[in-house]
């Protein structure tokens, strides 16, 4: 399950018609970062698609659910950390795996195979 984050219903709609795959469904979309967060949880996503000012979300996606892949559009404000930054809507789908992989918890990120 994908869930589609923007601030406005015209991006959202972009962004949802740029992230749409046979191989996994797409949650109703968010224009606030409550919402997304909800969806997150409701739907059990394995994905978090953020396009657009949405203060405290990756952050807090990643808080409640590390493992959640979190993919952004556009610029980042460096407080952010998502796994894939893509620079237009375009890019978006080839960043969504067809089973996203388990992310490690914040602790773990940038370990290789020896734990070092």
């Amino acid at each position: 399950m994908v869930v589609c984050a923007s601030p406005d219903r015209g991006s959202l709609s972009d962004l949802k018609r740029a992230a749409v795959g046979a191989a996994w469904e797409l949650a109703p979309g968010a224009t606030t970062a409550e919402d997304a967060l909800a969806q997150l949880e409701d739907h059990h996503a394995q994905v978090l698609v953020v396009q657009g000012p949405l203060p405290g979300l990756v952050a807090e996606a990643r808080k409640r659910h590390p493992a959640v892949r979190v993919i952004v559009v556009g610029r980042t404000d460096g407080e952010e950390d998502p796994d894939v930054i893509v620079d237009s809507l375009e890019a978006v789908r080839d960043a969504i795996p067809d089973r996203p992989p388990l992310r490690a918890p914040p602790a773990e990120r940038g370990r290789g195979p020896s734990g070092g």
